[in-house]
């Protein structure tokens, strides 16, 4: 992983962003976020769903829960009309009573990690004697974003690219507004979409 920064988030390596999946460039950033990493988890979960459902953005909020034992800080969730994303970082920032309590209230439960790191959590998931392996849906955050991306694009690349820069403006938007840290926003890549603009609509389409 990169050092820690006081400098913008870029993912490097990239010489022809067409020619890589959204998920490659999602884990490239989240390699180089390194401490600043839960952060960006819960931001880039929230820009998506504002740029997904914008007539809803209202609906989406934070909810600060108190500190795990072995966290790097304090756990964030994402809330969304019935839906609750647990965004972690590591294996140590799960709180199961929580992710209990929630699926008992009737919420869909959604834990989204880094996807390197997705086998290592959906074992402690299944390891959790209170049966909420069968009540929680594990994902890496890369394949969640690029999923919804991609069908909100009807699976045409260039127009997915373009959703994804819209991510990552929604997502320095937001840090901008709350975190108020330069280091944490994201240097927008250059998918020199001009070129091929007149292949696709820029504009959001429906699942």
């Amino acid at each position: 992983m990169a050092p820690t920064s006081t400098s913008p988030i870029e993912a490097t390596g990239v010489a022809d962003p067409a020619s890589y999946t959204i998920s490659y460039l999602l884990t490239l950033l989240l390699e180089a976020a390194d401490k600043r990493l839960p952060t960006m988890l819960r931001y880039l979960v929230a820009a998506t769903l504002a740029v997904r459902y914008p007539d809803d953005v209202d609906s989406i909020h934070f909810r600060i829960r108190s500190r795990t034992e072995g966290s790097l800080g304090e756990q964030v969730d994402v809330l969304f009309n019935d839906a609750v994303f647990y965004v972690a970082a590591q294996p140590s920032d799960l709180d199961f009573a929580e992710m209990v309590s929630d699926a008992n209230a009737g919420h869909i439960v959604y834990l989204l990690v880094p996807s390197e790191h997705e086998t290592a959590f959906r074992q402690a998931v299944a390891n959790e004697r209170s049966g909420i392996d069968k009540r929680v849906n594990v994902t890496g955050v890369e394949q969640f974003i690029a999923m919804l991306l991609e069908r909100m694009a009807k699976f045409d690349h260039s127009a997915a690219l373009r959703q994804l820069r819209q991510v990552l403006t929604k997502y320095n938007e937001l840090v901008t507004r709350d975190a108020h840290a330069p280091s944490l926003q994201i240097i927008l890549p250059d998918f020199d979409l001009e070129a091929d603009a007149h292949k696709a609509n820029a504009g959001f389409t429906s699942i």
